[in-house]
C-alpha cells in the first residue's frame, strides 16, 4: 500500500461557481479539473468535450512546408521513398500511418525498421545501406532522427534526401538543408506529442496542400490513439483529441490489421479504453520489435488482406507470451540483487543472460516495487545494452548527461532511458549514479506517494456523479484516474478473499452501503474487519455483470480509524 496520502488544496471558490454554472458540472469535478490546470471555463469545457477542430494547424511546426514540399515532389517525380521507423508502438504506427497515406496519393513507398538487438535506436548506416540498395531517393524518419546528424550526413553524401520527423530530445545539430519536424521547437504550441502524432501532422500537411479531403485521414486516429498512450505522452491537449476521438475509430476501424488486434485480443464489439490500448493492444505490437523483427507489426498495418492480418496479429499475441515469460525471470532475478542494494538511492544492476529487448518494462517494474531510479544492462556480445526507468522525484536524463562520458551511446527524457555502455565502465557508471541520486534525493522521503483528487462522502456517489466523473477520461499520464479519499467508514459483513488475491468487502457511511474491492492486496484481510471504523482512498468504477451495472470501489489505501 501507499505510505504518504497527499491532500489537495482548496480551489478558488470563484472558479467553481462560474463553471458549475455555465456547465452544468458538480464542484468536485470541476475542482478536480482546476487542480490540473484547466482553470478557466474554456479550458475546462475543451478538455470535456476535446473537439478535431482544436487541433493545432499542421504548418505550425518549424520545416513542415520544406518536408510537405519535398514529399509531393517525390511523388509527382515517381521518386522512391522509404519509411524509417523505431521498433517500438510509436514508430510502427507513425511508419504505417505514412504508408497508407502516401500509397494513397500514389507515391513509390517502402519501409525499413532497425533491429532492436543488431542495430539499436534510431537511424541507422544499416538503413542507409538498405536505401542504396533499393534506389530510394528520399527518406522520411518516424520517432528517431534527432540525433543522427552522422548517419543523416552518409545519406546525403549518396545523394538520398532526409526529412527528420521526431518529439524526442535535440542532441546536436542537424544539416541544415534537412527538413526538421519536431514539436519541442519553440514554433509548435503544444510540446508533448507523440512520434506517430508528428507522422500524423506530416499527412495533415500533405493532404491539406494537395487539397484532398481529410475526413480519410481521421480515420487514422485510431494508429495515432494507440501509439499516443502506449509512448506515455500526456493526456492532455491536442494528446486528448487523438485518444478521444482515435478510441470511437477504433470500435469501427478500417484498418484491417486493428480489427485483427481486436479479434485475437478478445476485444472485438466492446467499448475500449487506454488500458486496452496501453496493457492489451500495445503490448502485442510491442512484443515483435523486443524479440525479433518489428517489420511485421508494420505489415499488420497497412495489409488490406484480412486473413493475413488475423495471422499475424495471432503471431504477434505468441511474441507477447514468450515476453510475458522472459520478463517474470528478469524481474524475479534483478529483485533479488535489488534486495542486495537496499541502501542505496539509485539501482544500476547488470547481468549476461537478460535479454536486450524486455529490460526496459522490468526496469520499470523494480523501480516501481523499490522506488528508486533504476538502470538495468544486460552484457551482449560484448556491449552493455540498458535501460532505465525513474521517478518522479528524479530527472533521469539529467543524471544521464553527467555520465555520459562513460557511454558509448545514451538517450531518452525525464521518466525513461537507453544506454549503450563498455561492460569495464559498469561498475564505474553504478557508483556515480548511485551518487547522483543521493544528492539529489538524500532529503526526500523516498516512499510511495497516493494523490488524491478530492475528499467526498459516499453519500456524493450518485448514479449521475459516476456519469460526470466518465467525462474526465480517456485516462492516463497527466490525466490519472481521479483518486478520493472519504474518512469514518465502517465496514459491514465479513471481507471475502477472492482468489487469495482481491478482498471484497462493504463499507457504510451514515446508511449508505457501497461495495469495495481491493485488487492483489490480500494482506488488508489481516488489518480490517467487520466493525473496523477506516480512512479509504478509492477510485469509483463501474462494475458490469449480466447486463447488470453496479457502482463499486476500488480500493487503493486504507488506515484504521484511531
Amino acid at each position: 500500500m501507499y505510505n504518504k496520502w497527499i491532500i489537495p488544496e482548496p480551489v478558488d471558490d470563484k472558479i467553481l461557481d462560474s463553471a458549475v454554472k455555465r456547465l452544468n458540472i458538480s464542484p468536485t469535478i470541476t475542482a478536480i479539473l482546476s487542480r490540473r490546470g484547466h482553470t478557466t471555463e474554456e479550458e475546462i469545457h475543451d478538455f470535456l468535450y476535446p473537439a478535431v477542430e482544436n487541433l493545432h494547424d499542421p504548418f505550425l511546426m518549424r520545416d513542415m512546408e520544406r518536408a510537405v514540399g519535398r514529399i509531393i515532389r517525390a511523388v509527382k517525380n515517381k521518386e522512391r521513398i522509404l519509411i524509417y521507423g523505431d521498433y517500438d508502438v510509436d514508430g510502427v504506427t507513425g511508419t504505417s500511418l505514412l504508408i497508407r497515406l502516401l500509397k494513397r496519393i500514389g507515391a513509390d513507398v517502402c519501409y525499413y525498421i532497425p533491429h532492436r538487438r543488431r542495430e539499436g535506436y534510431g537511424l541507422s548506416l544499416e538503413g542507409v545501406k538498405y536505401a542504396l540498395k533499393h534506389y530510394v531517393n528520399l527518406i522520411i524518419t518516424v520517432d528517431c532522427g534527432s540525433g543522427a546528424a552522422g548517419v543523416i550526413g552518409e545519406a546525403l553524401k549518396n545523394e538520398i534526401d532526409v526529412i527528420v520527423t521526431d518529439h524526442h530530445e535535440v542532441r546536436g545539430e542537424l544539416p541544415r538543408d534537412v527538413p526538421f519536424l519536431n514539436p519541442l521547437f519553440d514554433d509548435y504550441p503544444f510540446k508533448y506529442l507523440s512520434g506517430c502524432g508528428v507522422a500524423f501532422k506530416l499527412a495533415r500537411g500533405i493532404v491539406r496542400t494537395l487539397g484532398l479531403s481529410e475526413k480519410e485521414l481521421f480515420w487514422e486516429f485510431d494508429l495515432v490513439a494507440l501509439s499516443t498512450v502506449c509512448d506515455v505522452v500526456p493526456l492532455i491537449g491536442e494528446n486528448r483529441i487523438f485518444v478521444k476521438h482515435g478510441m470511437r475509430c477504433i470500435k469501427k476501424s478500417r484498418n484491417r490489421g486493428v480489427r485483427a488486434l481486436l479479434d485475437v485480443s478478445g476485444l472485438k464489439g466492446k467499448d475500449i479504453t487506454t488500458y486496452h490500448l496501453g496493457f492489451v493492444l500495445g503490448p502485442r505490437v510491442n512484443a515483435q520489435g523486443r524479440l525479433e523483427d518489428a517489420s511485421l507489426a508494420v505489415r499488420l498495418f497497412i495489409t488490406e488482406d484480412e486473413q493475413e492480418a488475423l495471422l499475424i496479429a495471432r503471431k504477434l499475441s505468441i511474441e507477447n507470451q514468450k515476453r510475458m515469460t522472459i520478463e517474470r525471470k528478469i524481474v524475479e532475478e534483478a529483485s533479488l540483487l535489488a534486495e542486495k542494494m537496499k541502501g542505496r538511492y539509485g539501482f544500476v544492476i547488470d547481468c549476461k543472460d537478460w535479454h536486450p529487448g524486455v529490460v526496459g518494462i522490468a526496469a520499470s517494474r523494480i523501480a516501481g516495487k523499490f522506488y528508486r531510479p533504476t538502470v538495468l544492462i544486460s552484457v551482449v556480445d560484448g556491449i552493455g545494452k540498458g535501460s532505465g526507468r525513474s521517478i518522479p522525484e528524479f530527472n533521469l536524463y539529467d543524471a544521464l548527461k553527467e555520465c555520459q562520458d562513460m557511454f558509448l551511446s545514451f538517450g531518452g527524457h525525464k521518466f525513461a532511458c537507453g544506454i549503450k555502455i563498455d561492460p569495464a565502465n559498469i561498475e564505474k557508471f553504478r557508483e556515480s549514479f548511485d551518487d547522483i541520486a543521493k544528492r539529489e534525493l538524500e532529503k526526500q522521503e523516498l516512499v510511495p506517494k497516493l494523490q488524491v483528487d478530492a475528499a467526498i462522502s459516499l453519500e456524493d456517489i450518485t448514479p449521475q456523479f459516476v456519469e460526470e466523473l466518465s467525462l474526465l477520461a480517456p485516462y492516463g499520464t497527466a490525466n490519472p484516474v481521479p483518486v478520493f479519499l472519504s474518512r469514518g467508514l465502517q465496514v459491514v459483513g465479513y471481507p471475502n478473499l477472492i482468489k487469495n488475491q482481491h478482498l471484497k468487502f462493504n463499507l457504510s457511511e451514515k446508511g449508505k452501503l457501497i461495495k469495495a474491492i481491493a485488487f492483489n492486496n490480500k494482506e488488508l484481510d489481516v488489518m480490517i474487519s467487520t466493525g473496523s471504523f477506516i480512512d479509504a482512498v478509492y477510485q469509483v468504477m463501474k462494475n458490469q455483470y449480466d447486463s447488470r451495472e453496479s457502482i463499486e470501489l476500488n480500493i487503493k489505501d486504507v488506515r484504521l480509524c484511531p
